[in-house]
This record gives C-alpha cells, sequence and structure tokens, in this order.
C-alpha cells in the first residue's frame, strides 16, 4: 500500500524522474528517464518540487523558460491529487525588454492561469520575480492573489521576490477577510520601499 509519494523533477538536459515510494516502512528510489506529460495522474502525486531549475543567467533564454512554464502547466493540468507545489528559485518572471533580455514573456502568467483548476493547496514560488525585472508589475502578484489565493491557496510562500510596499498593500484588499489562506510567508522582500 503506498503511504506517500513525492516526485522530484530535474529539469536539465537530461531529464530525470526520482520517485521516492513509502511503502509501510520500506523507501525505494526508482530513477526513470522520461518526459514530464507521462507521470502518473493516478493519486500517486502528491507534493512536486521544481525548484532550482533555471539560474539567473539562464532566464534570459526564452526557450528554458517557456519549458518549465509548460511542465508546470501540464503538472497543474495532469495531476488531479497535487496538494503542494514547490518552483521556487527559478527566476520564472525575469524577463525584461528586448535586447536586454532574449524575450518579453511573463511565464509566471500561464502558471497562475492554471493553477485554480489545480487542487494545488500548498503553492512556494519564492525567488522567482514575480514582480517582473524592475520589482513594479503589480499585474502578475495582484492575478496570482485574485484567481488563486483568495479561493484556494492555504500556505503560499513567496519569499524573496522583490514584494515591495505596494505589492503588500494589495494583499490585503484582494484577500479581504473571506480568503481560506491560512499561512502567508512574504519575508525577505521589499516592504517599507516603493
Amino acid at each position: 500500500m503506498v503511504g506517500v509519494a513525492n516526485i522530484f523533477f530535474c529539469y536539465r538536459t537530461t531529464i530525470t524522474l526520482i520517485i521516492t515510494i513509502i511503502i509501510t516502512t520500506t523507501i525505494i528510489i526508482i530513477i526513470i528517464p522520461c518526459v514530464f506529460p507521462v507521470l502518473p495522474g493516478d493519486g500517486m502525486i502528491l507534493q512536486l518540487d521544481l525548484s532550482d531549475n533555471i539560474s539567473l543567467q539562464e532566464a534570459d533564454n526564452p526557450d528554458e523558460m517557456e519549458k518549465l512554464s509548460k511542465t508546470i502547466c501540464l503538472c497543474l493540468e495532469h495531476n488531479s491529487t497535487l496538494l503542494a507545489l514547490e518552483f521556487a528559485n527559478n527566476n520564472l518572471g525575469y524577463y525584461g525588454p528586448y535586447p536586454l533580455s532574449l524575450h518579453a514573456v511573463d511565464y509566471f502568467k500561464d502558471v497562475i492561469k492554471a493553477l485554480p483548476k489545480s487542487t494545488v493547496r500548498r503553492l512556494d514560488i519564492s525567488g522567482n520575480y514575480i514582480l517582473g525585472p524592475s520589482n513594479k508589475i503589480l499585474s502578475t502578484w495582484a492575478l496570482l492573489l485574485r484567481l488563486y489565493c483568495k479561493q484556494q491557496c492555504e500556505v503560499l510562500r513567496a519569499r524573496n521576490n522583490g514584494i515591495s510596499s505596494p505589492a503588500l498593500s494589495l494583499v490585503a484588499s484582494i484577500l479581504g477577510p473571506t480568503a481560506i489562506i491560512e499561512e502567508l510567508d512574504l519575508s525577505d522582500n521589499m516592504a517599507g520601499r516603493h
């Protein structure tokens, strides 16, 4: 009988999936080379950690950012038992105007739009530049709060995202007293700065 399943996915040149399945007191580690869409969606995946896959230097490459964004969206779409998703420190919101960056797309918005259709209740988006590279784009943060956090999110960790005072004021105004969120971690941000 399967007690808990955790999946840690390495998103590099060689895609490796390590599935840790705890069966009573025995831990089995299976390493399977695969592509993401064939992950089981049958009740096995409860927690997925896609953290630390895109460095700040790699963030200017639109191909890498698009692949990670699509991978996260596929995971949200195809896994009906996923309760916790971590994709911290991937710089997903880091984009800028061409030619400073090779792209000017906010891949974070695609992920945010997929979240309300998922079963995810705990989300870690720390270190992802949710306010863009200039820390001034409030629309993505407001979209996350409105579409996902207000109705569905129980735990949100958004550490080290450059979230400033104007973005923090959106938390209270959008979430209000009816939000179901139980834990909100906004540490290591830019509170007190405009």
